[in-house]
């Protein structure tokens, strides 16, 4: 037989949900709508897009006979974090108003060298702000993975993935789009999903043998085969 999982991309709902809703598009820090990549990102950081987000998913994933869903990808949308100004996220409105609130940081004042905020000559913006960033991923993890709870209750058998890049290979991923695997594995403990390791595409055309060590290593780390999965990307197109 086959079994089908709903593939969920967070911080995308689907292109109808970001022109339905202009007011939740994430932006830069010029106030203008961004897409880094192919997504359509939505404001990880306003309180009412998650809830609205968690209960479409949730609708969605009840709606349908699924076998299990994969949340898969979720990070901040962005290009090589503070050297990319332009795509760097989240810059929408709430995500100011949370940094100034917990760090007392101009968030849409880091990128400009005349702010006294400015992320090259004051050194405490930069950690604040990647911790800021790690931590609002984490926190719409877990509301996520509370709502695949929720479904999984009522589905007998019903699975739950997580697909996250693997930031222990490529540690800069934590600064770039705010993936922590550590704070991933410490959220499998509570929840019990299987994890699945992707790696970024900046190493999708090297060795493929990477991956035997990408699963050695990671079901070190877990400590049990069957909580890991490994997503490969095998081409000779990308750099």
């Amino acid at each position: 037989g086959m079994l089908v999982y709903a593939w969920l991309e967070p911080p995308q709902v689907s292109q109808m949900f970001w022109q339905n809703h202009p007011q939740w598009r994430e932006k830069n820090y010029k106030g203008e709508d961004v897409r880094p990549s192919w997504r359509y990102p939505v404001a990880l950081t306003d309180k009412q897009c998650v809830d609205t987000m968690a209960n479409f998913y949730k609708s969605l994933l009840e709606q349908y006979d699924w076998d299990g869903v994969n949340l898969a990808e979720l990070y901040f949308e962005a290009g090589k974090g503070f050297d990319d100004p332009d795509l760097f996220t989240p810059m929408h409105p709430s995500a100011q108003k949370e940094v100034k609130k917990k760090y007392g940081i101009d968030l849409k004042s880091i990128f400009d060298p005349r702010s006294q905020f400015y992320w090259k000559t004051n050194v405490a913006v930069k950690p604040a702000i990647v911790e800021y960033r790690v931590s609002a991923i984490q926190d719409v993890l877990e509301r996520l993975l509370g709502v695949c709870a929720e479904v999984a209750k009522k589905k007998n058998g019903f699975q739950v993935i997580v697909t996250a890049l693997d930031s222990d290979g490529s540690p800069e991923l934590r600064e770039y789009i705010a993936v922590d695997m550590d704070r991933i594995i410490e959220m499998q403990k509570r929840f019990g999903f299987l994890l699945q390791v992707e790696d970024p595409e900046s190493r999708w055309s090297t060795d493929p043998l990477r991956y035997t060590a990408i699963g050695k290593q990671y079901i070190g780390r877990v400590g049990d085969k069957n909580k890991i999965l490994l997503d490969l990307n095998i081409l000779n197109f990308r750099k």
